[in-house]
Parts: structure tokens; sequence; C-alpha cells
């Protein structure tokens, strides 16, 4: 751009929370680095109501391994693809120890994507660390599921 305005122009998260009527109740701009802690808070001051289980919920990712995300009341299956001719790996969601946003890999992503990991309290084929990422529509499922099944000690970030 040009035109020596004298501005520095640069992107801002804009966190607005409605009322039941539509209308702007707050509003807050949030610095990046607390971004996903910051909705993770509004997330367990609202709860939401709380996901059907009775049939796994399905989740997709934007990631090349895992592709998507199966989950139960019990259980969080990581997809793959079938091309790939490695299995799909399940893990109690008891073992996720931590979510955490990894803020240098959404760079590599357009704007509307967001890439996190689960780690986790056991190995698996993965390590003990899944990453992947995902818009934010998908996100916002998998924080619903693992505030509703995850064990409360675990840890966001």
């Amino acid at each position: 751009m040009a035109g020596d305005a004298g501005r520095l122009w640069r992107m801002k998260n804009l966190l607005v929370d409605f009322d039941e009527n539509g209308a702007v109740s707050s509003r807050e701009v949030v610095p990046d680095d607390k971004l996903w802690k910051t909705l993770r808070a509004h997330i367990s001051g609202i709860h939401p109501p709380t996901l059907d289980l009775s049939k796994p919920v399905h989740i997709v990712l934007t990631s090349p391994d895992p592709i998507a995300i199966q989950m139960d009341p019990n259980y969080m299956e990581f997809e793959r693809t079938e091309d790939s001719g490695k299995p799909n790996v399940q893990v109690p969601v008891t073992n996720v120890v931590r979510f955490k946003h990894n803020s240098d890999a959404d760079g590599a992503n357009s704007p509307s994507i967001t890439c996190h990991t689960l780690e986790l309290s056991e190995k698996t084929v993965f390590g003990k660390k899944i990453k992947f990422c995902s818009d934010a529509a998908q996100i916002g499922i998998l924080f619903e599921y693992l505030q509703q099944s995850a064990s409360p000690t675990m840890r966001w970030e």
C-alpha cells in the first residue's frame, strides 16, 4: 500500500459476545498469543448445549495426516487416508492431557485455518502429540467435545 498516511495496518482479533436478542453485550481485542486461551475461557463460561454423542461426531481436518477426527463419549479416532495404507488411530479421550494452539503453523494456511496439538498421556503411532489444522467451526466442535468428555484436569493453552 502507498499513501504515507502514518498508519500501521495489521490484523486484530476482535471477540464479540451477543445476548439472546442478538445485541452486542461485550467486545474485546485479544492478542494472537492469548486468542485460544480467551476463547476457551468464554466457552467454559457459556455452557453450550451438550453434543449428542449417541452417534459419533465427525470433524474434517485440513492437515494431511490425520484427515479427520471421529469422536464418541470415550474415544477419539484419528482417520487417515485410505491410500496411505496406515490404520486409523483410536485414543481414549481420557488420555488427552493438553490442547495447545500452534500459532507458528497457522501462517502456512489461509486466515480461516488454525492449527493445534493434542498431547497424550500414552504414546501412539503419532507419538505423544497429534498435530492437526482445521477451520474455526470444526475446532469449535472439538472444543465442545473436549469440554464435555475430556478430563477436567486437561490443560488448555
